[in-house]
């Protein structure tokens, strides 16, 4: 099968969840196509790139040619003459609003089509452009498949108004094979917090903050460390700010992101991933929930999280982690402060059933393999 992978970008650094269930798609010959292409971004030599008419150009008329080729759907064109010239097979476009761009594409041609939603598509955007809404219901009666990584996500897709029998759902995933084990040293009465999340209001610093304030009132020794890029720099602002004031001076600190291939290594110097997620009022979310959350829990390392989205899909509460309501800071302080105080034994325990959650359900090769069978069920139609 020759399959095309439509993005709206290929790839930031943040989207390693894509390349990763892309790459691992058994029995494929992988096309990519960008409507625009990141430097320095996710390469495989074994994948093949359309070559995207608007590079044609000096790159200062980049960005004119980009915006007049979406206008008038002159991408449809070249995308167009490339599926024929390379007779591929099945279309998948990442992101809601990519596919309903351009399922009627896919429909002209005669080639099925597959979009794949991730939280952004259903949440935010709505809020920001709601024509989607009626774009999405033409994409539902165009596409073959429309996929979602969790059982938060399938409702939200029901919600929008697609046919529950053209819904799979199709969980990201992370390779295991290559994410080692850590067996941490747990000191009762102390707990070293990690977050690894681009800094924007959906990933809920804010929240976390108040609830670490609410858990050092127990006197116990907690200390957090925040990686990611700055998405928003008033959040940012306010977020160093609280840093510099009160309790959590000395205890929380704001640091640069760090390349997924270094992920691994840095978590092995925390003991519980935090990931205190909230919708925003413009309606942005998780979606499915954050990828980080798995490869933290691959490393053996248990978190705590709000119940937001599908968090509670990939964390098992009580088993691999302890999940509070959003916005509930007293309960997520509640959470810290009993992995503050756990022992060893309880601690090792949470690592342990946390690796074995995610080898047993969220090995990349599950959903990379369930997008090959939903590739062929097209076909075969």
């Amino acid at each position: 099968m020759k399959v095309l992978h439509l993005f709206p970008e290929y790839l930031p650094l943040t989207m390693i969840w894509a390349f990763q269930q892309i790459r691992h798609i058994p029995d494929v010959e992988t096309h990519m196509a960008g409507l625009s292409y990141l430097p320095d971004s996710y390469h495989d030599p074994a994948f093949r790139y359309w070559p995207n008419p608007k590079y044609r150009f000096p790159k200062a008329l980049q960005n004119g040619v980009h915006i007049i080729l979406r206008k008038t759907r002159g991408y449809d064109r070249f995308l167009a003459a490339y599926i024929r010239d390379e007779g591929i097979d099945i279309l998948h476009a990442h992101f809601g609003h990519i596919g309903a761009d351009y399922s009627g594409l896919g429909k002209r041609l005669g080639i099925p089509v597959v979009v794949s939603f991730y939280g952004f598509d259903y949440g935010r955007i709505l809020s920001e452009k709601p024509r989607y809404r009626k774009a999405y219901l033409r994409m539902f009666r165009q596409a073959g498949a429309v996929t979602g990584e969790g059982p938060y996500a399938v409702g939200q897709l029901e919600a929008l108004g697609c046919p529950p029998s053209q819904i799979r759902q199709i969980p990201l995933g992370v390779d295991t094979s290559v994410i080692p084990v850590f067996l941490r040293k747990k000191e009762t009465g102390r707990l070293r917090l990690v977050q690894v999340a681009t800094l924007t209001p959906r990933k809920g610093h804010l929240l976390g903050l108040d609830a670490l304030e609410k858990a050092l009132e127990s006197g116990m020794d907690i200390t957090l460390d925040c990686y990611g890029p700055v998405e928003d720099a008033e959040l940012a602002s306010k977020i160093q700010r609280r840093i510099a004031a009160g309790t959590l001076a000395g205890k929380v600190r704001l640091l640069e992101p760090v390349p997924y291939s270094r992920l691994h290594a840095l978590l092995e110097r925390y003991d519980v991933f935090f990931q205190p997620s909230v919708f925003t009022p413009g309606g942005d979310c998780e979606g499915g929930a954050p990828i980080a959350l798995l490869d933290a829990q691959a490393t053996g390392m248990p978190v705590v999280a709000t119940r937001h989205c599908d968090i509670p899909f990939e964390v098992e509460h009580g088993q691999t982690g302890l999940l509070g309501a959003e916005n509930d800071a007293a309960e997520l302080a509640a959470h810290l402060a009993a992995f503050a105080r756990m022992d060893q034994q309880a601690f090792d325990a949470f690592g342990t059933r946390a690796r074995n959650k995610i080898e047993t359900a969220f090995q990349v090769e599950h959903g990379a393999s369930l997008l090959a069978g939903l590739y062929r069920e097209l076909l075969n139609r």
